[in-house]
């Protein structure tokens, strides 16, 4: 049994991004990964003042296996589970959606925009609900076949009922879902796929009397995370990505372009680029 020293990326009570390192065993069961790409979303900025490492996501080369790993060799190239592409996928599948649905997104960021390009590519008409007109232009090209704003405060739209079949809340903190019943066909599915730590109203005869379906859904099962990765191929299925240095001042800065809202879509630090950790 070896020890290996790992280099991560932390916050801590201030807020501030340092370089850490710290010693470990490689347990009989584990695999110890070199990491060249690592994903950074929301998740990440709640736990900045935690103390523990940062980025999610990551993909990179194993470097060592423990002697009882038979799946994995030195040198593969292997990549973590939670990735935003499996848990869009994963919604699909357990909310039983068919290639007739109409499907909603609210929230084109990094989970949205993946979600309109697997839905897409499972050939359903998509329904893109946003804050502003700002992203209108980008869920046309990423495949989407509508786009509405939604009203301030609320997730309302003046428009004319949309009829989505499946609804995937994908960004924001959703408090109440009142306003989007009247979006919804009778016996459709509603997925919330975000985090967050507020209570959510569920009105309870809009829900009641159509029949309508909230599913819960974070992970994936170790089926679908295969099949998503092999959808992804087939279809040629690629996220929008803005990538940065793997180093406290690209985390930094990946972090701040996800608070403001301007990143385009999905940020990933790399070793691949200047000043990153190697």
């Amino acid at each position: 049994m070896s020890t290996a020293t790992l280099t991560y990326l932390a916050g801590g009570d201030d807020g501030a991004i340092r370089v850490k390192t710290a010693s470990r065993a490689v347990g009989g069961l584990e695999v110890l990964v070199r990491i060249t790409h690592s994903g950074v979303c929301g998740t990440d900025g709640h736990d900045r003042v935690a103390g523990c490492g940062l980025g999610h996501e990551g993909v990179g080369v194993v470097e060592e296996t423990g002697k009882e790993v038979t799946h994995f060799k030195i040198g593969q190239r292997v990549g973590c589970s939670w990735q935003t592409s499996i848990t869009v996928f994963e919604a699909l599948q357990i909310s039983g959606t068919k290639a007739t649905d109409r499907v909603g997104i609210i929230g084109l960021g990094g989970l949205g925009h993946i979600a309109v390009l697997y839905a897409r590519a499972m050939g359903c008409d998509v329904v893109v609900f946003s804050g502003s007109e700002k992203k209108k232009a980008d869920a046309s090209e990423l495949g989407a076949s509508e786009f509405h704003v939604l009203k301030s405060g609320d997730q309302s739209t003046s428009d004319t009922p949309a009829n989505i079949d499946v609804m995937l809340i994908c960004g924001g903190t959703v408090s109440d879902l009142t306003p989007i019943m009247p979006l919804l066909r009778r016996r459709s599915r509603i997925v919330p796929l975000t985090i967050q730590a507020e209570p959510l109203i569920v009105p309870y005869m809009p829900l009641i009397l159509p029949g309508t379906q909230i599913i819960g859904s974070t992970g994936a099962s170790d089926e679908n995370r295969e099949l998503a990765l092999l959808f992804a191929a087939r279809h040629q299925i690629k996220p929008w990505v803005e990538e940065f240095p793997m180093s406290a001042d690209g985390l930094t800065e990946a972090l701040e372009k996800l608070q403001s809202g301007s990143i385009r879509y999905r940020a990933v630090l790399s070793t691949e680029l200047g000043n990153g950790l190697h």
